[in-house]
């Protein structure tokens, strides 16, 4: 949809984003139960500078009339968040319970993805925010730096998996001198370090050439592999490490220049807490918890530079990889009971000077985007919230 957006960004006025986190009704039509989202957009008059927008992250999708008229009242008498504050506006609805939460933020540039509708919480939305400007902000505690840059500055992410297709037959008996990782089997792919599981087959009959896999396809392979779609409620990982290039279908091959011991610490970073609230921040919700990363979104996400880390900080953060690569991962979804997830957080905040970031992996279990799970808060029970009255909300 980058497309769409971006003819918004260059002639509208993007006023206001609706989406539902309501985790048992992630759409507003009838006729679906895919993901979705409504705007609300004015042609902009001629230099006619673009405004901000109200992101609206429903918690609750009104399932009647009456409920969506009620929302709709508490959200237009609603002053909304800043992202520069810590305040946070909530839509009080039917009995007190919290319907949404309310922010503006500045118009959003060209076909990129509007971050605003990625997270049910302000408090997630704005930690995302502030460490794409490279600013790790764990709750309650001061903003520390890291160097981070964008992906396509560290590497070059290979074919999808249809273009796999068009080049070779996989095989997971016969041997080639292509090594492949087919498929995201979540009960088998527990760890960071994973081995081939199956070789490319040249397949002879391409449309696209005998030799097209073998020439086009195959230099694009990598040591890293980064996913392409996922059930945060069942996979694990988010980016994997071989000791050989390989070529996977269901993800995407990053080929580097980088070192061994580098590449190690990306993939630790890429394992961690911080790097998953990136990842949820560009990601394409297709129905609640099953998502996609394309591959615009990985070439832009930010990620630890690993490239400006002291030769000692890369030697510790390397050897914290190998303690850790064989060890079992929980799903996504319970990052905040997972051990070694948060053996991973603590080995990047000892080496790099980060805060602990178990407050963050508390606020990120609580996203349906990533468990699921629809958020029961009531009005004025959130830390830090200043709800909106709903005393004279008509009882429904």
């Amino acid at each position: 949809w980058g497309a769409s957006r971006k003819l918004l960004s260059d002639s509208y006025h993007v006023e206001m984003v609706m989406v539902s986190h309501d985790a048992e009704r992630p759409n507003f039509s009838e006729n679906t139960n895919l993901s979705e989202l409504m705007f609300i957009a004015r042609k902009r008059l001629e230099n006619e500078p673009p405004g901000e927008t109200v992101y609206v992250n429903l918690w609750y999708n009104p399932r009647t009339i009456y409920e969506a008229m009620a929302v709709a009242s508490r959200v237009r008498e609603c002053r909304p968040a800043r992202l520069d504050s810590e305040e946070i506006i909530s839509a009080a609805g039917v009995k007190g319970h919290k319907f949404a939460e309310v922010i503006s933020l500045p118009a959003s540039q060209g076909g990129c993805q509007w971050i605003g509708v990625q997270f049910a919480q302000t408090w997630t939305l704005r930690a995302a925010v502030q460490l794409e400007q490279g600013q790790l902000a764990v709750p309650g505690q001061d903003p520390v730096a890291v160097p981070m840059c964008r992906l396509g500055k560290i590497g070059e992410l290979g074919p999808d998996s249809r273009r796999i297709h068009d080049g070779f037959k996989g095989s997971e008996t016969d041997w080639s001198p292509f090594p492949s990782f087919l498929h995201h089997d979540a009960k088998k792919v527990l760890g960071i370090r994973q081995n081939p599981n199956a070789h490319l087959m040249p397949w002879a009959e391409s449309p696209r050439g005998t030799d097209y896999g073998k020439q086009r396809l195959w230099p694009r392979a990598g040591r890293i592999l980064l996913i392409e779609r996922a059930r945060t409620t069942t996979h694990r990982v988010t980016a994997i490490g071989f000791e050989e290039p390989v070529l996977g279908t269901s993800w995407w091959a990053l080929k580097t220049e980088l070192s061994v011991l580098q590449e190690k610490t990306l993939l630790l970073w890429m394992n961690s807490t911080a790097s998953i609230l990136l990842l949820l921040s560009r990601r394409v919700s297709t129905q609640g918890v099953w998502m996609k990363v394309k591959q615009p979104a990985w070439e832009n996400m930010p990620v630890l530079d690993v490239r400006s880390l002291p030769d000692e900080v890369i030697t510790q953060l390397a050897g914290s990889y190998d303690a850790i690569c064989e060890k079992e991962l929980m799903p996504l979804a319970r990052l905040d009971k997972d051990p070694v997830r948060a053996e991973i957080d603590t080995a990047l905040s000892d080496a790099l000077g980060l805060p602990d970031m178990k407050p963050l992996r508390q606020l990120l279990a609580r996203e349906p985007g990533l468990t699921g799970k629809s958020l029961p808060a009531k009005a004025g029970k959130t830390d830090g919230s200043q709800a909106i009255s709903g005393k004279n909300i008509p009882q429904i």
